[in-house]
């Protein structure tokens, strides 16, 4: 094991003249020491490698990580009030009726003119063929209609009564029948156990990804300092916690919730935060001292409108709440549904000109999406993420430790950005047309296979070998992930490189058809 480790690394780096053979390897680490500790000196030395300047830049994903210890003891406390073994059977049952919401549509071609946001019923009925056909019923019951969030909350909040967990047969009904077409389809009614469910199951999930996207906006912008934020669906405040890690000089942060089991619990976990208001809808914005946002999220929130026409409409009205210079960010599940919202808010800015609004990530084109095309493959990313430390809720003998979701994202800055990589005057302004990695990297032993979005607006694979010009490009490649950028140019390949600079007579001889002599 030492040795495979000692002859990768001795072929790796041959510029060290000292590394030359496995005998000068041996005797700088192996000798007169034990395995862990030559081990631990070869990685240590490997360290040593300088790696270009721009990689820190290009590594988005983010690695697991804890809750903020404040808001881990509140959830503690919640949990504490209840069984474990209620909320991990409403926790399962939730997740389960939350992914046969939303996974109900296979990746297809995308056709130009389909009705922008529509629904998973009525885009059924144009292409069934996307459309999952579960074999058995799943036996949810259904029930009357479905609030949108653009509505203010009907119920005060002191009058939400605190409903224990209940036993199974005594459950209330979980999804909602918008449609007779489609009995499979519908939309989640969060009442006081199904909070605590998303609690459980949903709540980590959320804030990782709103950390991430927050920390790739401060990297691509680092002078951008939000002064107001507009969190719009904010449910538990998830990214109320993430603001405030990345962005701690907010001075207000405004949470339109309208369902009001969720904004209790939500002022419950935010209590005491100076700079946090919570409101029913977003036209009580309108009575604050300012009236437009520098940064707005809406996290996991156009799927639960009821349809195309409040979508567009919730659209329109954040754009609109922006402030000049703002970011606008849309998170959506990483299923096809959530990709085909995505490609219809990207055509919602595509047709914006390009001095007022502009997309900075994840794309790096201003184009049509290249995957808009193609029949299997859908844009969407990877964050991983920690349950509950064992203290708050301990998980199950079958549960993991680590659980990674997929997730899609658009961040849209209302302002002039660089149209062209010659337009850039600093390194973070040209990851902006980096290219984006859309897969996990094949990670072979003398070469990676990449698939990439590039600025050009083009879906390619890109092959990275040790044979290339730069062997620096290949292992930026064992350092980066899915979801990450890619600065290097389009490598020559060996065998093009052999054929070009060949000697090539002018003058040749040609061979007679039928051997030297002919006929």
């Amino acid at each position: 094991m030492l040795q495979s480790i000692a002859r990768g690394f001795a072929r790796q780096r041959p510029a060290a003249t000292h590394l030359k053979t496995m005998r000068d390897v041996k005797d700088k680490f192996l000798k007169g020491r034990t395995k862990k500790e030559a081990k631990k000196e070869i990685h240590q030395f490997a360290r040593t490698w300088e790696y270009p300047a721009e990689l820190p830049l290009a590594q988005v994903r983010l690695a697991p990580s804890p809750l903020p210890p404040l808001l881990t003891s509140r959830i503690h406390s919640v949990f504490s009030k209840y069984k474990r073994a209620d909320i991990y059977d409403r926790g399962n049952l939730y997740m389960k009726v939350y992914t046969q919401i939303h996974s109900s549509e296979k990746a297809g071609v995308l056709l130009p003119d389909r009705v922008p946001f529509q629904n998973s019923a009525d885009f059924q009925l144009l292409h069934p063929e996307l459309i999952f056909t579960p074999r058995r019923k799943p036996g949810l019951p259904p029930s009357v209609t479905s609030a949108t969030k653009l509505a203010g909350a009907s119920a005060p909040e002191d009058s939400v009564p605190q409903v224990p967990l209940k036993p199974d047969e005594t459950r209330p009904s979980l999804i909602k029948k918008f449609t007779a077409k489609d009995r499979y389809a519908g939309f989640l009614e969060y009442d006081h156990n199904l909070v605590v469910a998303y609690l459980a199951r949903k709540f980590p999930e959320s804030y990782h990804i709103s950390l991430r996207i927050l920390k790739e906006i401060r990297q691509k912008f680092p002078a951008f300092r939000p002064k107001t934020v507009l969190d719009f669906g904010a449910g538990l405040a998830p990214s109320f916690w993430a603001t405030e890690e990345v962005f701690p000089q907010t001075e207000a942060y405004v949470a339109v919730e309208p369902n009001p089991y969720m904004k209790k619990l939500g002022k419950y976990l935010t209590k005491e935060q100076p700079n946090l208001l919570w409101m029913d809808s977003i036209l009580e914005t309108r009575g604050l001292a300012f009236e437009k946002f520098d940064l707005i999220i809406c996290s996991f929130v156009l799927e639960e409108v009821g349809s195309p026409q409040d979508r567009q409409l919730v659209v329109n009205s954040l754009y609109d709440r922006l402030e000049e210079g703002g970011k606008l960010v849309f998170v959506l599940p990483g299923t096809p549904m959530g990709f085909r919202f995505l490609t219809d808010l990207r055509n919602f800015v595509i047709e914006k000109p390009r001095d007022e609004c502009n997309i900075v990530a994840p794309c790096p084109h201003h184009l049509a999406c290249p995957l808009e095309r193609e029949a299997k493959n859908f844009c969407r990313f990877e964050q991983s993420w920690n349950r509950y430390n064992r203290s708050v809720l301990p998980k199950t003998s079958r549960e993991r430790d680590i659980i990674r979701s997929k997730f899609c994202y658009l961040v849209v800055r209302k302002d002039r950005t660089p149209q062209t990589p010659e337009e850039c005057r600093t390194k973070e302004e040209q990851t902006l047309f980096w290219g984006r990695i859309l897969a996990p990297i094949m990670k072979r032993g003398g070469h990676s296979i990449l698939d990439l979005c590039n600025f050009q607006g083009q879906f390619e694979r890109r092959t990275v070998a040790r044979s290339h010009e730069n062997k620096m490009w290949l292992r930026c490649t064992k350092r980066l992930h899915w979801g990450d950028s890619w600065w290097f140019p389009l490598p020559i390949r060996r065998k093009l490189k052999r054929d070009h600079f060949r000697y090539k007579p002018k003058n040749t001889k040609k061979r007679a058809p039928n051997g030297p002599g002919g006929n």
